[in-house]
């Protein structure tokens, strides 16, 4: 991590790892919903 990104962590995140994060927030939405409403 760049000093900028431990500044402003939020902000300041390259392309590629907002992109990480939110594939990492999709997957844990759809495996917290498929745990409240099975999908068959």
């Amino acid at each position: 991590m760049t000093g900028l990104s431990d500044r402003d962590p939020l902000h300041k995140l390259p392309v590629v790892e907002q992109l990480e994060a939110a594939l990492c927030t999709d997957a844990l939405v759809t495996l917290a919903a498929t745990r409240t409403f099975p999908v068959k």
